[in-house]
């Protein structure tokens, strides 16, 4: 069967220090839309998952203007017990791309600069009905250029409540 589902997902951010400063003004978007696309068997479920794009803009004193986007996606495999017809848990694994995008500078001189990479997390949720509550690891410490770690903005678990809609082939 395909599933497709869409929903909202929430990032946890990272700790002040990192993105912001507690006492500087700062804002926090870790709000986001997610989409899903995949089959499921009678106890599996594999597809592919984007958890959007979380953003952060802070102003940090004699550092300047901060303007950050994390963005996570991958490819999950799930096993899926069912409790009876409408309640379900699941739990798998998922391979996962984390970038970082930064735009960053003191009084208009700007320095940009990106990274991405890869890793693999759990994922765990209970579905009731069309709707579901899922739970991803998406935590990762991309490299950027310098090969010094840059931290995405999004720290341990990303949740989503999703709407899934089935298709029978």
């Amino acid at each position: 069967m395909l599933l497709i589902s869409l929903g909202l997902a929430h990032a946890n951010p990272q700790d002040p220090g990192i993105w912001y400063l507690s006492g500087s003004p700062y804002k926090l978007h870790q709000n986001t839309i997610t989409e899903a696309i995949g089959i499921e068997g009678k106890y599996w479920k594999a597809g592919v998952q984007n958890l959007g794009k979380t953003e952060t803009d802070a102003y940090i004193p004699d550092h300047g203007y901060f303007h950050t986007q994390g963005k996570e996606y991958g490819v999950y495999a799930e096993g899926v017990y069912k409790f009876n017809k409408l309640i379900s848990a699941d739990a798998g694994i998922w391979v996962y791309r984390s970038s970082v995008y930064t735009n960053a500078g003191p009084g208009g001189t700007n320095a940009i600069f990106s990274s991405a990479a890869y890793g693999l997390g759990p994922v765990m949720g209970l579905s009731v009905g069309l709707v579901s509550f899922t739970f991803r690891l998406a935590e990762n410490r991309s490299l950027d250029w310098n090969n010094h770690h840059q931290p995405s903005p999004t720290k341990g678990f990303v949740s989503t409540v999703q709407v899934k809609f089935d298709v029978k082939l």
